[in-house]
């Protein structure tokens, strides 16, 4: 954690010029040189700001280790479609998401229960030039107890996943207590926002919050990589249960929605050789939130299809435009018996294979031995349940 000591000397001239001077070399290499540790942990940090939050790092932002962590990346801030007149963001931590609300709402109030992470956001925010957030240095719980405005358009809490000894991940493990706040801070808010872990469970959370409003449950991905769960309560409209789906890629937002109660079961299934022309892998989020055969007849409805529950694997005879994910021809399946493959592999000349395995016992190294396929790209394996597939992608 960052001491006001600390703060007040990353504040200085001296400080700011040695981050602009040294910003693009290795930390470790400036610490061994004598650079004060506070300023090799800044340069440090705003090196990794580049990618996750550029704007920090252009405008030399003031980052505080534990609080990038657990910040949201400003790619997945971005997607937050709320707006209105206030928003209050119990969680404040760095700051992206407050920031993110800034631009959709008129004004933005960002609880910090920390005196220095909220000195480091008032900050952070005029380095980034936003003038209608209210940094309010308070616990979550006490600033909602003696709240008595007007009705909060979006509340929005990221809890704190780690304690003194390890991550958590269940609510009432967090900081703060949403389920203890769960009734109070639906009567405050007209939408309340509630971030979890990507661990967490999706039917769990719908289970969690049965009954509250027009609920939704959204499962995030940045590039293939499933990053958070948003839970998503309007609690002035009737009761509903909604899957959503966000997935970014290459800064490109694309967003689909499922009825939960209509949601279609994931049935196991394969197709014979003849119908089998193209494999499908949707993107995580998609497996994440147990959504992959909405998503085929929802928005791809005149395909046929099988679905590999476990693999998380679609079988097509169509290739479909637009697939969320990733599509491979089918050159070849057959089921997974190691001889017939192998003749297979030396009727066809493949050597070297990438590897990708789906719902499959082995672990690829076992594979490769078994099927005597060494790394390389002349070709794609993929090894799903109990089937081979030679594909090529597209």
């Amino acid at each position: 954690m960052i001491t006001f000591e600390e703060l007040a000397y990353l504040q200085s001239s001296e400080a700011q010029e040695l981050i602009e001077k040294h910003i693009e070399e290795e930390p470790l290499r400036l610490a061994m040189k004598g650079i004060p540790a506070p300023v090799c942990t800044q340069i440090k940090y705003l090196q990794k700001c580049k990618h996750k939050l550029p704007l920090y790092y252009t405008h030399r932002c003031i980052i505080s280790p534990l609080s990038f962590e657990q910040s949201s990346s400003a790619a997945s801030a971005s997607s937050r479609e709320y707006g209105g007149e206030l928003c209050v963001d119990l969680t404040c931590g760095l700051g992206c998401d407050a920031l993110h609300f800034a631009k959709r709402f008129k004004r933005v109030i960002a609880v910090e229960r920390d005196p220095v992470l909220a000195a480091i956001a008032k900050i952070n925010f005029a380095r980034l030039g936003v003038g209608n957030i209210e940094v309010v240095n308070d616990d979550a719980e006490h600033f909602i107890a003696g709240y008595n405005g007007e009705k909060i358009d979006c509340i929005y809490i990221d809890p704190a996943r780690r304690n003194a000894e390890k991550k958590v991940f269940l609510f009432q493990d967090c900081s703060p207590d949403v389920m203890s706040m769960l009734s109070l801070l639906c009567k405050m808010s007209r939408t309340l926002v509630i971030k979890a872990s990507p661990l967490f469970d999706v039917d769990e959370a719908f289970r969690l919050f049965d009954k509250c409003g027009g609920l939704a449950v959204e499962t995030l991905s940045v590039d293939d990589e499933c990053k958070e769960l948003l839970i998503s309560i309007e609690t002035d409209r009737e009761y509903t249960k909604r899957s959503k789906v966000t997935i970014i890629r290459k800064g490109d937002i694309r967003k689909f929605f499922f009825n939960f109660e209509e949601r279609k079961a994931m049935v196991s299934a394969i197709p014979g050789n003849d119908a089998v022309k193209y494999l499908l892998i949707p993107d995580v989020a998609f497996y994440k939130s147990r959504t992959i055969p909405d998503l085929m007849s929802c928005y791809f409805p005149g395909i046929e299809y099988s679905f590999l529950a476990e693999a998380g694997i679609v079988l097509t005879a169509d290739n479909p435009d637009c697939f969320p994910g990733k599509v491979y021809a089918v050159l070849a399946e057959m089921p997974y018996k190691p001889k017939r493959i192998k003749a297979y592999l030396k009727s066809e000349g493949i050597v070297r294979a990438t590897l990708l395995k789906r719902g499959f016992p082995l672990q690829p190294g076992q594979a490769r031995k078994i099927l005597g396929l060494k790394e390389g790209d002349d070709a794609v394996i993929v090894l799903a349940e109990n089937t081979f597939f030679h594909v090529n992608p597209l």
